[in-house]
């Protein structure tokens, strides 16, 4: 907002009148005087409102129609350029494609013989191993490695209650039910 040095001299003067004339200060002399300038805020009726709403979709829909339609104009002469564009474009992407085809496919010739080459050593590593396994120390190799793999105890408390329940069932076993088989092996 630009203002002028006229009206600036005129609103302080009329604020200066305010408070000389009138029991207020020079800031409430001020809001008062603005309120004047600006005014009051005038109230709208629903219906007029909606008209003016109506309008203004009638006149921005119109104006968008003209715009639509010279841009339709403008993007028809295009199009023809940015198809041929397109086409090019298309052209060096395949181009650049079979190319990488192709030497991916001497690379990945090369790497299939180093991985056949690595897949019969490997095989042969393999076999080398089972024999090894086979024999006495290797069976014994493998349950080391067994008896390394068994998880340790980790609620004691648990252990020796089982423990406990366990010797009581075989105690229970040898003392009582050991006997009645016993008679039933003899009867029969």
């Amino acid at each position: 907002m630009v203002s002028t040095t006229k009206g600036e001299q005129f609103i302080q003067r009329a604020a200066d009148n305010l408070v000389l004339y009138t029991n207020c200060n020079k800031i409430t002399a001020f809001y008062r005087l603005l309120n004047a300038v600006r005014g009051k805020v005038v109230k709208i009726s629903p219906l007029m409102r909606r008209k003016v709403i109506m309008m203004n979709v009638t006149l921005k829909s119109f104006f968008n129609r003209h715009k639509r339609e010279s841009f339709l104009k403008i993007k028809r002469s295009a199009q023809s350029i940015r198809q041929e564009l397109a086409q090019r474009m298309i052209e060096a992407t395949r181009k650049k494609q079979i190319n990488c085809v192709k030497l991916w496919l001497k690379n990945t010739k090369k790497k299939n013989q180093v991985f056949d080459h690595q897949a019969k050593i490997r095989e042969v590593q393999r076999h080398i191993l089972n024999k090894i396994l086979s024999t006495k120390t290797g069976k014994i190799l493998d349950a080391f490695k067994k008896w390394k793999g068994i998880p340790e105890k980790k609620n004691m408390k648990k252990y020796m209650k089982a423990t406990q329940f366990e010797r009581g069932l075989s105690d229970f076993f040898t003392s009582t039910m050991k006997r009645s088989y016993v008679a039933i092996k003899t009867e029969l």
